[in-house]
This record gives C-alpha cells, structure tokens and sequence, in this order.
C-alpha cells in the first residue's frame, strides 16, 4: 500500500489547487481577451477610414496611428491578467509568496509574452503597415517595450504581496475601505485580495464631457479640412460617454484618436490640451 506523508499529501492538493485555479484563469482571460480584440479592431477601422480621408493611410503617421491602438491596450490588459490570476489563486487557497513568487511572475510573462506577439501580427496586417513592410519592425518596437514595462511592474507587485506574506498581526485592526477612482487591485491582508472592475467613474465622465463640448465648439469655428473628422470623433466619443456603462477600451481609442487629429490642427491647441488633461483620467496620455 503506498503510504504518503502528511507534506506529499499537502504538496499534491496545492498542486491541483494551482491548476483548477490556472484552468479559470485561462477561462476569464480568454472572455476579456476577446473584448479587447474586439475594441482594437473597432479601433483599427475608425483610423483607417480617418487616415484615408485624409490621404495618409499609408503615411509614417498612419504606422504610428494604428501600432499605438494597439499597444495603448496592453497596461489595461496586463493588469486584467495580473487581477484574474490573484483572483483565481486566492479563490483557490493558493497565496501567493516566497515559495511561489517565481512561478506567478513566470506565468504572466509568458502570457505577456504572447500577447505582445499576437498584437504585432495583428498591427502587421493593417494597411499602413503592409504598404511599409519594411519599416514596419522599427514601428512595432512600441508594443514590445510597451510589454516590457508591464512586465517589470507586475513582477515588481508580485514581490510586493509574497513580501508581506506573515506580517499581519494576530490582532491586527480591520479597516473598510472607500475608493472614488479606478482600482485595479486591492490587497486586504496576506494572499486575500479585493477586486474591482476599471471603469469610467463620474469625475473622469464630467471631465471628457466637458473637453469634448469645448472641442466641439472650437471645431465648427474652424475652416481645416480635418474639421469633419474632428466633429464625427467627438460625436462618437459623446454618444459612447453618454451610454450607461461606456466601454472603457472603445473610449479610449476614441480620446486618442481624437488627441492625434487635433495635433495636426494648431488652431485647436487649446482643445488638444484640455483633451490632454481629461484624457488622463481615463487612461489615455497624449503626447
């Protein structure tokens, strides 16, 4: 009879925990991956009929444009990953610490990794980017460091929780706590993590909303040929805004679509720059 020892039998059981818990992870992951291809191929569409209209689809610029919808993507998504595996590992009795600090990082990396691989070949089918084959490597570096920096964060955060793994006291003090902004991921105590969906909260709303009235009312003041474009950017932007839950990665391809066309129009700076700031509050950071 094969007899195993109080540890084995600890070992196999956190090893099936791990696995249920990837098993979900790589479930949910997959849901909100779909939405944000979703969201870049929106997005890809909007800039291609822009870049067209305006005749520089296949311009530097129209690179530039389309490998940045994508890669403006990859914090939001590389904090979902980061949220869903906390999540999935805590809802499995998996804590994340010294022993397993490794595994985690290593697990988002090479999903990271992938994913940097999956948005450069969709970037590398877009029509600017065919156009330019050739020069499309130096363009489709943005993703890659983009990834890198994402990388470094998360495994930085990692270390953080598997640090502070055994320092809460016995009868350490609860606290509630109360955000007004967007949250990614709240640690409440060792390997016990709150989760709270991004989303765009009312100051950031009141901010756009009031960016995009101003832009609006500068544009049809303004004779460019950009002038149509601008409007129809903003109009979308407002009817996205204006719905009861906006899609968060749609918005933002929006502000930073719009933030591009009103960098090409000097008599609409002051547009840009209110749309700079306000932008930031949903996660877009114009030049």
């Amino acid at each position: 009879m094969l007899r195993l020892s109080c540890a084995s039998v600890s070992f196999l059981l956190l090893e099936a925990h791990m696995e249920n818990a990837l098993n979900d992870f790589r479930e949910l992951l997959a849901v909100e991956t779909a939405k944000i291809d979703r969201a870049i191929a929106e997005a890809h569409r909007a800039s291609i009929s822009f870049l067209a209209a305006r005749g520089n689809l296949n311009s530097s610029g129209g690179m530039i444009k389309v490998t940045r919808d994508a890669a403006g993507t990859i914090p939001m998504h590389c904090q979902t990953a980061f949220t869903l595996l906390l999540r999935t590992l805590s809802a499995h009795g998996v804590k994340v610490d010294q022993s397993n600090k490794d595994a985690v990082t290593a697990i988002l990396r090479a999903w990271t990794e992938e994913r940097l691989l999956q948005l450069k070949r969709v970037v590398s089918i877009t029509a600017p980017m065919r156009a330019n084959s050739a020069q499309s490597e130096s363009f489709l570096k943005e993703i890659d460091e983009a990834g890198d920096l994402e990388i470094r964060r998360i495994a930085g955060e990692i270390s953080l929780i598997a640090a502070s793994q055994g320092r809460e006291k016995p009868d350490q003090q609860s606290y509630n706590m109360v955000f007004n902004g967007q949250v990614g991921v709240v640690q409440t105590g060792a390997g016990s993590f709150g989760i709270a969906n991004q989303h765009i909260d009312q100051g950031a709303s009141e901010a756009l909303t009031a960016a995009l009235s101003k832009i609006h009312a500068l544009a049809t003041q303004d004779d460019s040929p950009q002038r149509n474009d601008v409007l129809e950017l903003v109009a979308d932007a407002q009817s996205e805004l204006a719905k009861e839950k906006p899609n968060p990665f749609k918005l933002r391809s929006l502000v930073s679509g719009l933030g591009d066309a009103l960098s090409m129009m000097p008599k609409l700076k002051e547009g840009y720059e209110v749309l700079k700031w306000a932008g930031t509050l949903v996660g877009v950071s114009l030049p």
